[in-house]
């Protein structure tokens, strides 16, 4: 099976809005298996097209940079805890 132009750019667009709907990027494993995946994709799919699950990401990361934000937020950083004043002894 070949994939057209068309099917690789539904392919990424819907891996990308699953990916932002989980909120990080799994293995291609736990994503095949788990529940976010989309209906009818195979993993194939991804091996005709891509080849390596990294280069799906590649393209998710050039053609779909706003999903692709979402999928990858950035951890808060934790607020530091105030200083406590020290009273110096005399």
């Amino acid at each position: 099976m070949i994939l057209n132009g068309k099917r690789k750019d539904r392919i990424v667009k819907e891996v990308a809005m699953a990916l932002a709907e989980m909120g990080s990027v799994p293995t291609q494993k736990e994503f095949l298996h788990g529940p976010h995946k989309p209906f009818g994709l195979r993993a194939e799919e991804i091996q005709k097209g891509w080849r390596k699950w990294a280069g799906l990401l590649d393209a998710i990361k050039r053609y779909q940079p706003e999903l692709w934000e979402l999928a990858n937020k950035p951890k808060p950083a934790p607020k530091p805890k105030p200083a406590t004043a020290v009273k110096k002894e005399k």
